[in-house]
């Protein structure tokens, strides 16, 4: 490997990401922020290597970073948002999440966090549309059925909650949080 190379640092990085070696991951791409800090990989692959050791709260700025290096990167967005609904911060992680469906309007998993962090925040009428559309785009998902159902039922569409809940016990056996 050529010393001052980012891109095979980079590689190198992700590889021992993939083998589980996360100290030796975060010092790869370390160096590749160092020989090209302008190189949005980089700081999309430190992100990703705290996400790995679930330290989101290192992750984060370095995912904020690959987005204003690279704003076009849905992915990152998506990280990111993953990133703030981990550390709480609901009004974040939603901006970010809705700013990956800006660059990329049919990323599923976006639009399901999208709802999922509403949920979180109690503000149901503002998961339900992005939760049926997650529904639509990947039917039958049970953790996108059952948050449907939750928002249904904290915006008061009580009848629309039983349908959904009802379809919930079709295709996944009852959790803890359904038993409230």
């Amino acid at each position: 490997i050529r010393p001052n190379d980012p891109f095979q640092r980079n590689r190198l990085g992700n590889l021992y990401r993939q083998a589980g070696r996360l100290d030796e991951a975060i010092v790869a791409h370390k160096r590749v922020i160092a020989i090209d800090p302008n190189l949005a990989d980089g700081q999309f692959n430190l992100g990703l290597d705290y996400m790995a050791r679930e330290d989101f709260a290192s992750a984060a700025p370095a995912l904020k970073e690959a987005t204003k290096l690279k704003a076009e990167h849905a992915e990152s967005w998506y990280r990111l948002g993953q990133c703030q609904a981990k550390l709480g911060q609901w009004d974040e992680s939603s901006a970010s999440y809705r700013q990956a469906l800006k660059v990329k309007p049919d990323y599923a998993a976006a639009v399901s966090e999208v709802g999922f962090v509403y949920v979180r925040a109690k503000a149901f009428g503002e998961a339900i549309p992005y939760l049926e559309r997650a529904n639509e785009m990947r039917p039958g998902e049970a953790e996108i059925v059952r948050n449907l159902a939750w928002a249904y039922h904290g915006a008061g569409r009580d009848a629309d909650a039983v349908r959904t809940f009802e379809h919930l016990a079709k295709i996944e056996a009852p959790t803890a949080d359904d038993q409230y």
